[in-house]
């Protein structure tokens, strides 16, 4: 039972972590960049005209749809032995600041295909705070920094440090890499600023592209490690790859998304 936790937590995250992101902004860039001396201020006018291509993005789409092929192993954490492989075929729609809705089309435990129910967990974890987005009340949950120019997978990017305010299982923390030139996301690494309880580390790496001058999620991995002492020692190695991504404005339905169902 802890094991199919792994499984379902690791999963899970890979699935909604570019949802986490979401480009979406609700605050004034003042408010939540971090303070820079004098002779950065370039790199101080990179980052606002970031945050606020993030506001105008939000204003256009609400969510995302895709459908992503995920390989998941699970290891033994002493010997690195494979103990489990799952591959699923899975719709997931993403809304900001809401539940991914995940439909599971196929999968297959260990090169059989099996029950679709064996591969859904009806366990939810709760949605990561979105990156650029106010609280109601109005607290800050996010600051950010701009760290250097650096590349992603060969691209020139701008690296920018996401730093949360608070450490709870609902804040990421990380760095976001943008294009040098379009200011689109290329890429972001990331991880929770807490964890739950047997989880001793989660990464999460993942890949966008551009799709008519818009940033839509490609691909995606990530890493967990769950140690109870006594009861398990494993480490989850999600990856997946995105297909016939589309994003979603407030006129779209949930159901017109399901592409090719």
């Amino acid at each position: 039972m802890i094991s199919r936790r792994l499984f379902a937590l690791s999963t899970h995250c890979a699935l909604w972590a570019a949802c986490a992101l979401a480009l979406s902004i609700g605050l004034s860039h003042e408010s939540g960049a971090e303070p820079v001396n004098p002779n950065e201020s370039s790199n101080q006018e990179t980052l606002a005209r970031i945050l606020e291509r993030a506001k105008e993005f939000e204003k256009m789409y609400v969510g995302s749809y895709s459908r992503r092929r995920v390989t998941t192993k699970i290891l033994d954490g002493s010997s690195g032995k494979l103990k489990r492989k799952q591959i699923a075929v899975v719709d997931v729609w993403e809304r900001h600041g809401e539940h991914p809705t995940n439909h599971v089309r196929q999968c297959t435990l260990n090169d059989k295909p099996v029950d679709i129910k064996k591969c859904v967990d009806p366990r939810r974890l709760e949605p990561a705070y979105r990156l650029f987005a106010e609280a109601e009340n109005g607290e800050l949950r996010y600051r950010f920094r701009y760290t250097a120019l650096d590349s992603w997978k060969g691209q020139a990017s701008h690296k920018i440090r996401i730093i949360p305010v608070k450490k709870t299982l609902r804040h990421l923390e990380g760095d976001i890499f943008f294009h040098i030139d379009t200011l689109q996301i290329v890429g972001m690494k990331i991880t929770l600023a807490d964890y739950p309880f047997g989880l001793k580390e989660l990464s999460i790496e993942l890949n966008f592209e551009d799709r008519d001058g818009r940033p839509v999620i490609a691909s995606g991995e990530s890493s967990a490690t769950l140690y109870v002492p006594l009861l398990i020692n494993d480490r989850a190695l999600p990856v997946f790859t995105a297909s016939q991504q589309r994003l979603l404005t407030k006129e779209d339905s949930l159901s017109a998304m399901a592409i090719g169902s």
